[in-house]
């Protein structure tokens, strides 16, 4: 992770969907992620995000924090920022809705191993 005064640079590695599922906001527009960091940025500052999704390419992303998760809140969440994309990338967006939509038909699996 790359800081600056005026930009910050995150870089998110999801490595499946189950891990997709966990961060990926569908429910806001243009879509969004959850990206755990100790970074400390203000509401509506403007972030750069590197994104890399299963079988897509890495991704550059621009978006703007939308809320907060500070160090030490409550239900063990770890810290962060919520991260609303700002820039287009409907190939991506649509990428990410069909890795979401197929793990979303897959049946549960029960393991009693570790």
């Amino acid at each position: 992770m790359d800081q600056n005064k005026d930009n910050l640079l995150l870089t998110l590695m999801v490595k499946d969907a189950s891990a997709l599922k966990v961060v990926y906001m569908d429910y806001i527009d243009n879509g969004g992620v959850f990206v755990a960091t100790s970074a400390v940025r203000e509401l509506d500052s403007t972030v750069t995000l590197l994104l890399k999704v299963p079988e897509y390419p890495p991704t550059r992303v621009d978006g703007k924090v939308i809320w907060i998760t500070p160090k030490g809140a409550q239900g063990g969440r770890p810290a962060g920022l919520g991260i609303q994309f700002t820039s287009a990338h409907s190939a991506l967006k649509n990428h990410i809705n069909q890795l979401l939509a197929e793990f979303d038909q897959m049946p549960t699996r029960i393991s009693f191993t570790m």
